[in-house]
């Protein structure tokens, strides 16, 4: 078994991400996560609860971790279970990019498995 990557110094998650894309019914190509994440009980009104969902899943051990180094950095994508409002748990895939060894992680996107 690969040992799990070195976890990033932190997690940042822009609120554009969270209103604009992710719980965005409008949004072009992110209306199918929209659709998604507001059936998992997340709302536009409490995007904190999302973000908080993101980095829970991304930081637990149940979500198996891959990397892999581009220009833009070291890319980690986590696959598990994730903890939604609804009370389910859907296996949710996160891909978060680290500039540097010492930035935080900053997310890309998310999407069911």
């Amino acid at each position: 078994m690969t040992p799990r990557p070195r976890q990033p110094r932190g997690f940042e998650i822009p609120q554009s991400k969270l209103h604009s894309y992710l719980l965005n019914l409008d949004h072009r190509s992110g209306r199918g996560k929209a659709l998604f994440f507001r059936g998992q009980g997340f709302h536009l009104a409490a995007t904190e609860e999302l973000a908080e969902a993101l980095v829970a899943h991304a930081q637990s051990p149940f979500s198996a971790c891959e990397e892999s180094f581009g220009p833009f950095g070291r890319k980690l994508v986590y696959v598990g279970p994730m903890v939604t409002p609804s009370g389910k748990t859907p296996v949710v895939q996160t891909v978060w990019l680290e500039a540097t060894p010492d930035a935080f992680a900053l997310f890309v996107t998310a999407y069911p498995q």
